[in-house]
């Protein structure tokens, strides 16, 4: 009939080593050479594996600093997921006339209409303040609505020492964020094509609208990005990327490479023109060179769980990571320096099913948290017991649906046995 067990925790956490799956040549050494972290200027920076948002170098990671034109990437992001790109935007005369005399912008008039795709260009590529003003509006009706939003967004994805009051980023002192809150943001961001396509343009033309006759042509600002605004300083590895200056906050820079599989996301804070792109090539460069890439396939963790009726076991799960994680270590750092642990339920009930969510795994390079990834159902088995329960399931219920049979036939039988008296009784 199956054994019986007590549930004596909900959940429970095992820690285990990452021993199965994995090449052995690799147990002992990697096959990349040592190099040292690079020197950075920027006051703030972080290095962050774009796939599972490991962080590979990190210098005041989590300091706050003013993000200057770099809040435009949350406002896109905030915007994209509300706005359709088909969409318009009619400027209105706050939203082109807030902005600081001097800062940057594409001439937006009040009255003026463009699509929502059209925006973002202008937003993404040239920085305009008119434009995010713009889009604030459009997305939530004012631009301290708009604020609101992205912080909460941004929080929702980590981004825990981050605050918006506006959706530009001109200096305010209540605007701030770290470089690991930007790699956080800027991470959700390349999963969203349509973003990540405007940034990698060098050249947009915004056509003509119901104000101004002329064609408005944008140009990429970012130098990593648009080869003709510095060839010794594109790369033709970085998709994507904003830039961002106020004097207080001074240089500000996020910039996505894509190579041999891998995308880095490099973020510096508070740095000079002079080493704005000296240090993210520094990081980029740290990152390729440094790191070698180790893959954790779903059969590298497989975890069986109970599957149980009231307190009997009918069989049990199977469950692995859906799909493979790739790890990335350094010199020093070997197979055995990853863990793994699981957070679960210690059984899961007959309504169980197949990919379903029932737990997730954790990993860890030495002491560093990698994050963590959901345990879904790859195999389901039962056993006979299962199917003689449920026979005694049908049993018990055909037995008391024939015990309501007898019970209705007695009642019934005593109504008439108690009429008939009466009428006789009478008559």
């Amino acid at each position: 009939m199956g054994k019986s067990i007590t549930v004596l925790r909900i959940l429970t956490t095992v820690t285990i080593f990452i021993i199965m799956g994995l090449n052995p040549s690799k147990t002992s050494h990697l096959s990349y050479a040592t190099v040292p972290p690079p020197s950075i200027v920027a006051e703030g920076a972080v290095l962050m594996d774009g796939d599972t948002g490991q962080v590979l170098y990190e210098k005041n990671a989590h300091k706050t600093f003013y993000p200057a034109s770099i809040t435009k990437l949350m406002t896109a992001l905030v915007a994209s997921r509300s706005l359709d790109p088909s969409d318009t935007i009619t400027f209105s005369r706050n939203a082109v006339l807030s902005i600081e005399f001097g800062s940057s912008h594409i001439g937006m008039r009040e009255g003026e209409t463009i699509s929502v795709e059209a925006a973002l260009h202008g937003l993404l590529m040239s920085s305009a303040n008119d434009v995010a003003n713009g889009i604030a509006e459009k997305t939530s009706g004012s631009i301290e609505d708009f604020a609101k939003v992205m912080t909460a967004e941004a929080k929702a994805l980590g981004a825990e020492n981050t605050n918006f009051v506006n959706p530009h980023g001109l200096q305010d002192e209540n605007q701030y964020t770290t470089a690991y809150d930007m790699g956080l943001i800027m991470r959700e961001i390349i999963d969203n094509q349509l973003l990540v396509n405007i940034m990698g343009k060098t050249l947009y033309e915004i056509p003509p609208t119901n104000q101004v006759d002329e064609v408005r042509y944008l140009a990429q600002g970012h130098k990593m990005i648009n080869e003709r605004k510095d060839v010794n300083i594109y790369r033709e590895d970085v998709i994507a990327g904003k830039t961002g200056y106020t004097t207080s906050s001074g240089h500000t820079l996020v910039t996505v490479s894509e190579r041999d599989g891998r995308t880095l996301i490099a973020v510096t804070l508070k740095t000079d023109a002079a080493n704005l792109y000296s240090d993210t090539n520094k990081l980029f460069d740290y990152g390729y060179e440094a790191f070698e890439a180790v893959d954790l396939q779903p059969t590298d963790y497989i975890q069986t769980l109970p599957i149980m009726q009231e307190d009997i076991v009918i069989g049990k799960a199977g469950l692995s990571l859906l799909e493979p994680v790739r790890l990335l270590l350094k010199a020093g750092q070997s197979i055995e320096d990853i863990t793994m642990k699981t957070t679960l339920p210690e059984a899961l009930t007959e309504e169980a099913t197949m990919h379903q969510e029932a737990g997730r795994l954790i990993i860890s390079i030495g002491e560093q948290s990698i994050g963590e990834w959901p345990l879904e159902i790859m195999e389901l088995e039962y056993d006979d017991i299962r199917n003689e329960m449920a026979e005694e399931n049908k049993e018990k219920k055909e037995f008391r649906m024939l015990e309501v049979i007898k019970f209705f036939i007695l009642i019934g039988t005593v109504v008439i046995v108690v009429k008939t008296s009466t009428f006789g009784k009478f008559h």
